[in-house]
């Protein structure tokens, strides 16, 4: 909550997707018991999806906040 805009989407959904399956396997299964553990485990795979909103909003911080260009992606077949 102490970054903000895209910069704390970014930071927010790639801890998600790196500390989710630590902490489960931690928890093991009180970790599913629990509900909360569980659901951001599941959460974490969709919130990072390449191409999706994480890859969106690095786009974004690339081309925005640090000037670059936009990326160049191969030209269908």
């Amino acid at each position: 909550m102490s970054t903000p805009d895209m910069y704390g989407r970014v930071a927010i959904a790639q801890t998600l997707r790196d500390g989710s399956p630590d902490l489960m396997d931690i928890l093991g299964p009180a970790g599913v018991l629990t509900g909360g553990v569980e659901y951001r485990f599941r959460l974490a795979g969709p919130t990072g999806i390449y191409g999706g909103t994480l890859e969106v909003f690095r786009n974004m911080i690339a081309q925005h906040a640090l000037g670059l260009g936009r990326p160049v992606y191969a030209a269908p077949g």
